[in-house]
Protein backbone atom coordinates (compact mmCIF):
# COMPACT_ATOMS: atom_id res chain seq x y z
CA UNK A 1 0.00 0.00 0.00
CA UNK A 2 0.99 3.62 -0.36
CA UNK A 3 3.68 4.67 2.13
CA UNK A 4 4.61 1.09 3.07
CA UNK A 5 8.35 0.51 2.79
CA UNK A 6 9.52 -2.46 0.76
CA UNK A 7 12.86 -4.15 0.22
CA UNK A 8 13.32 -5.84 -3.13
CA UNK A 9 15.94 -6.81 -5.68
CA UNK A 10 15.83 -6.78 -9.45
CA UNK A 11 17.96 -7.07 -12.54
CA UNK A 12 17.59 -5.42 -15.94
CA UNK A 13 17.96 -7.23 -19.25
CA UNK A 14 17.31 -6.55 -22.89
CA UNK A 15 14.46 -8.42 -24.57
CA UNK A 16 17.17 -10.68 -26.04
CA UNK A 17 18.12 -11.66 -22.45
CA UNK A 18 21.40 -9.76 -22.53
CA UNK A 19 22.19 -8.57 -19.01
CA UNK A 20 22.31 -4.80 -18.64
CA UNK A 21 22.54 -4.66 -14.82
CA UNK A 22 22.65 -7.68 -12.51
CA UNK A 23 20.73 -7.75 -9.23
CA UNK A 24 24.13 -7.71 -7.50
CA UNK A 25 25.21 -4.55 -9.34
CA UNK A 26 21.96 -2.79 -8.44
CA UNK A 27 21.89 -4.21 -4.90
CA UNK A 28 18.87 -4.59 -2.61
CA UNK A 29 16.55 -1.62 -3.08
CA UNK A 30 14.48 0.02 -0.36
CA UNK A 31 11.45 1.93 -1.62
CA UNK A 32 8.49 3.74 -0.08
CA UNK A 33 5.51 2.75 -2.22
CA UNK A 34 4.26 5.62 -4.40
CA UNK A 35 6.56 8.12 -2.67
CA UNK A 36 10.02 7.54 -4.11
CA UNK A 37 11.02 7.54 -7.71
CA UNK A 38 11.46 4.29 -9.58
CA UNK A 39 10.85 4.01 -13.28
CA UNK A 40 7.07 3.66 -13.86
CA UNK A 41 6.95 -0.01 -14.81
CA UNK A 42 9.00 -1.10 -11.79
CA UNK A 43 6.96 1.12 -9.48
CA UNK A 44 3.82 -0.76 -10.57
CA UNK A 45 5.44 -4.21 -10.74
CA UNK A 46 6.52 -4.29 -7.09
CA UNK A 47 2.89 -3.70 -6.05
CA UNK A 48 1.89 -6.99 -7.66
CA UNK A 49 4.25 -9.16 -5.61
CA UNK A 50 3.86 -10.86 -2.26
CA UNK A 51 6.77 -11.34 0.18
CA UNK A 52 9.38 -13.79 -1.19
CA UNK A 53 7.65 -13.86 -4.56
CA UNK A 54 9.70 -13.45 -7.74
CA UNK A 55 8.37 -12.60 -11.18
CA UNK A 56 9.69 -11.49 -14.54
CA UNK A 57 8.23 -8.39 -16.17
CA UNK A 58 8.60 -6.83 -19.60
CA UNK A 59 8.52 -3.04 -19.69
CA UNK A 60 7.97 -1.07 -22.91
CA UNK A 61 10.41 1.82 -23.15
CA UNK A 62 7.88 4.41 -21.93
CA UNK A 63 7.38 2.33 -18.76
CA UNK A 64 11.16 2.00 -18.38
CA UNK A 65 13.67 4.80 -19.06
CA UNK A 66 11.79 6.36 -21.98
CA UNK A 67 13.27 8.65 -24.57
CA UNK A 68 16.52 9.32 -22.73
CA UNK A 69 17.65 5.97 -21.34
CA UNK A 70 19.70 6.07 -18.13
CA UNK A 71 22.66 7.85 -19.74
CA UNK A 72 24.80 4.78 -18.98
CA UNK A 73 24.01 1.27 -20.28
CA UNK A 74 20.35 1.73 -21.27
CA UNK A 75 19.85 3.52 -24.54
CA UNK A 76 16.93 5.72 -25.58
CA UNK A 77 13.60 3.99 -26.30
CA UNK A 78 14.83 0.64 -24.94
CA UNK A 79 12.26 -1.90 -23.72
CA UNK A 80 13.47 -3.88 -20.72
CA UNK A 81 12.95 -7.25 -19.09
CA UNK A 82 13.39 -7.58 -15.33
CA UNK A 83 13.23 -10.31 -12.70
CA UNK A 84 11.96 -8.73 -9.49
CA UNK A 85 11.91 -10.34 -6.03
CA UNK A 86 10.11 -8.79 -3.06
CA UNK A 87 11.96 -9.53 0.19
CA UNK A 88 9.99 -7.70 2.88
CA UNK A 89 7.29 -5.11 3.57
CA UNK A 90 7.41 -2.69 6.49
CA UNK A 91 3.80 -1.60 6.91
CA UNK A 92 3.26 2.11 7.49
CA UNK A 93 1.16 2.69 10.62
CA UNK A 94 -1.56 4.53 8.67
CA UNK A 95 -1.98 1.48 6.39
CA UNK A 96 -3.43 -0.44 9.33
CA UNK A 97 -6.53 1.77 9.53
Amino acid sequence: KTEDQILFSYNLMSLQNDTIYTAEEIGPTSHVVDKQQLFPGLQNAVKLLKINEKATFIFPSLQAYGYQGDNKAIGPRTPLKSSVELHTIIIHKDSLN
